[in-house]
């Protein structure tokens, strides 16, 4: 039996992390599913892992166990995150402030009205997207 490298290694979180954010990117351009500020850190984190994963391209191997380490940091972060969002999304924990979406209301003027919704660029945590 072959030894999985840590090069080998690199290059599969390299393609999940890509395969992710491609899933995130279809569900919300294509099937208009809006994400919420916790989903955007979750994509920052697969970003990282894809960056380091591609790093195993450009770094010689010598220097390859300390990306996957870091790799490993950013999905062990990406979890958390994941973990938190179902969290809130049960309401087992409160709404934190960056995820809360202020209701519009047309207020003075039209104009003002259209601001307010193009400011908002994500929906509420604590609701299921789907």
């Amino acid at each position: 039996m072959k030894k999985l490298s840590t090069t080998h290694i690199l290059y599969g979180m390299l393609f999940l992390a890509l395969g992710a954010l491609g899933s995130a990117y279809v569900a919300e351009y294509f099937f208009a599913i809006k994400p919420c500020a916790l989903c955007y850190y979750q994509r920052y984190a697969y970003m990282t892992m894809a960056l380091l994963g591609a790093g195993a391209f450009f770094i010689p191997p010598l220097k390859h166990r300390l990306l996957l380490i870091l790799s490993l940091v950013a999905t062990t972060v990406n979890g958390a995150i994941a973990g938190y969002q179902v969290l809130v999304e049960k309401g087992h924990v409160e709404v934190p402030s960056f995820c809360k979406v202020e209701k519009l209301m047309i207020g003075d003027s039209l104009e003002a009205f259209k601001g307010a919704l193009m400011e908002q660029g994500h929906v509420p945590c604590n609701e299921v997207a789907f």
